[in-house]
């Protein structure tokens, strides 16, 4: 799956890739030509895969932010 921003919310910064794209945990992380997104619960919680398969739509760990997922230097 291509990860592409939402259209349909101008500016908004949410990613099109299930529960990921507005979870407080996740990280962005831009490749070459590709962008993955990290899981950062799975850096303290085995249960959780770092980058997990998308879309995600269903996670025991999401907790809601308020903007788009924050990109990984």
């Amino acid at each position: 799956m291509f990860a592409r921003k939402l259209r349909d919310v101008p500016g908004s910064g949410y990613w099109d890739v299930g529960l990921c794209g507005r979870c407080a945990h996740c990280r962005a992380v831009e490749g070459g030509r590709s962008t993955f997104f990290l899981c950062g619960r799975a850096l303290t919680d085995p249960a959780y895969r770092k980058y997990p398969v998308l879309p995600v739509l269903h996670c025991r760990g999401f907790d809601l932010r308020s903007e788009g997922p924050a990109r990984s230097e």
